[in-house]
């Protein structure tokens, strides 16, 4: 039964996009077909009947071969707008975040003026695409299906990697404005590169701090 199992599930996918995103989430919905089996025959139904409930519990499988080839699939049309806003919003601060160095420079003042003004844009940018990424509009389930549990465990997915994206692009530009800071007032290039291997660290502890929120 485990091999009828096998057989069903590739010929659902026979049509789906020959990419890694669809041979694992090939394999994934075939691992879960197979313990959703042990398990109901465990709990005394009969192979046949618990088949049939394992595959039942798939749901529309063509809508999620879709969700595949378009990530934003469910997304609503406002909330696509919406993010599109956000994000153009924080990418224009970003590329104007360098102005207030510019003038400074050109003006004759303290750069670190300059820089202050620099850092509290890029902190405005990044504050804007983490708030966009933690107050989309949370997709619910509309049954217990696999597909739908998909749905729910994608849009958390993309979720974590909005504010993660947003959080290191802004530690990234800490992390080169006081290379260069550091290196040019103290001279000492020959060891501020360690400040490269912080930044690594910091960004492999937000990641795994997200990770941790996750469950």
């Amino acid at each position: 039964m485990i091999q009828r199992i096998r057989i069903y599930v590739n010929e659902l996918f026979a049509d789906a996009p020959q990419t890694k995103k669809a041979a694992d989430l090939k394999e994934e919905v075939c691992s879960n077909l197979i313990d959703k089996f042990v398990d109901l025959t465990g709990k005394g139904m009969s192979e046949e009947e618990a088949y049939n409930a394992a595959v039942a519990s798939i749901g529309d499988i063509d809508e999620l071969k879709q969700l595949i080839r378009q990530d934003d699939e469910f997304e609503d049309p406002k909330a696509r707008q919406r993010n599109a806003l956000f994000v153009a919003s924080a990418v224009g601060l970003y590329i104007i975040s360098v102005i207030p160095l510019l003038l400074s420079d050109a003006a004759e003042y303290d750069p670190v003026f300059g820089l202050v003004a620099m850092f509290m844009i890029c902190a405005l940018a990044t504050g804007l695409l983490i708030y966009n990424s933690m107050t989309r509009p949370k997709y619910h389930r509309l049954d217990d299906t696999m597909v739908e549990e998909f749905k729910e465990w994608k849009q958390q997915r993309d979720k974590n990697k909005g504010v993660f994206g947003a959080v290191s692009g802004a530690l990234w530009m800490v992390v080169f404005a006081l290379y260069f800071i550091i290196s040019f007032s103290f001279g000492n290039w020959h060891i501020s590169w360690i400040i490269f291997l912080i930044g690594a660290a910091v960004q492999e502890i937000i990641r795994a701090v997200i990770q941790l929120g996750k469950k």
